[in-house]
């Protein structure tokens, strides 16, 4: 059995397998991602589409005839995070959770 060359190909395009990224031209609503199996797709929020239709786009993307377009960081539902900011010259750090409650 030969070693698996996914996490390897998702590093050498600068990302991290389980990161969520966008392919430029592509779909608006479709996000890619790399996990251990290949390139996963998800349209929308939560339809996952089968990895025989992102053959395509692995191929364009090893090619360098497709952009990854890196999303920015967003905390899942619940998720706790820290959040700073600058207030009449002071530094202040709050931690939140993503609904918007205090919880820390």
């Amino acid at each position: 059995m030969s070693k698996n060359l996914i996490p390897e190909i998702a590093r050498m395009l600068g990302v991290k397998l389980g990161e969520k990224f966008k392919i430029k031209g592509e779909n608006e609503l479709m996000t890619y991602s790399f996990n251990s199996d290949g390139l996963q797709v998800t349209y929308g929020d939560d339809i996952e589409i089968p990895y025989i239709s992102t053959n395509s786009a692995l191929v364009a993307l090893v090619k360098g005839e497709e952009e990854i377009i890196k999303l920015h960081y967003r905390p899942d539902y619940r998720q706790m995070y820290w959040t700073f900011g600058l207030i009449k010259g002071w530094y202040l750090g709050s931690c939140a959770e993503r609904v918007g409650r205090l919880s820390c």
